[in-house]
C-alpha cells in the first residue's frame, strides 16, 4: 500500500507541472497578434521575396516589363491565391501550442517595447536579405551539390 502511494505521489510530482503548463488563450494570442501587426508582416513578405524575383528575372533574362509582369503574378499569387485568413488561423494555433500564458505576455511586452517595435519594423527587411544570402550561398556551392548527388542517382537509377 506505501508502495502504491508513493507511486501516485510521483506520478503527481511529474505531471502536476506539465497539466499548469496550459497552451496560451486566444485572447493572448490575438493581443499577439494584433501588437505584430501580422498581416502588415505577412504583407511584408512580398517584400522580402523581391530579391528573389529580382534574381529569377536576371537569370531569365527578363526587361523591365516582363520584370514588372512576373512581380505581378507573385503579388496576384499573394494576395489572391493564398488564403491568408486561413494561414493565420493556424498561426495563431502554432503560437497557442507554442507558448504558455505567462510567455506570451512576456512576448507582448517585449513587442511592445522600442526594442520590440523596431524588430518588428525591420524583421521584413532582415527576413530579405537573409533570404538573399542563403540563396547566393546555395547558389555559388550548386556544384557541390550535384557532384554529391551524382552518385547517389546513379546507384538508384538502375533500380
Amino acid at each position: 500500500m506505501k508502495t502504491l502511494a508513493t507511486i501516485a505521489i510521483t506520478g503527481l510530482m511529474i505531471f502536476s507541472p506539465l497539466a499548469c503548463a496550459q497552451n496560451a488563450s486566444q485572447a493572448k494570442v490575438d493581443q499577439l497578434m494584433t501588437i505584430m501587426d501580422i498581416k502588415k508582416l505577412f504583407n511584408a513578405s512580398m517584400d522580402a521575396m523581391m530579391p528573389v524575383i529580382d534574381q529569377q528575372a536576371q537569370q531569365l533574362g527578363l526587361n523591365s516589363t516582363e520584370k514588372a509582369e512576373l512581380t505581378q503574378i507573385y503579388k496576384d499569387w499573394l494576395e489572391q491565391d493564398l488564403d491568408q485568413d486561413y494561414i493565420f488561423r493556424q498561426l495563431g494555433n502554432i503560437y497557442a501550442e507554442a507558448y504558455t500564458d505567462a510567455e506570451m505576455d512576456a512576448l507582448i511586452q517585449f513587442y511592445q517595447s522600442p526594442v520590440g517595435q523596431k524588430s518588428l519594423r525591420i524583421m521584413p527587411e532582415i527576413m530579405a536579405k537573409s533570404s538573399q544570402l542563403g540563396m547566393q550561398e546555395a547558389q555559388s556551392k550548386q556544384q557541390q551539390l550535384l557532384n554529391r548527388l551524382q552518385p547517389f542517382f546513379q546507384k538508384h537509377q538502375s533500380k
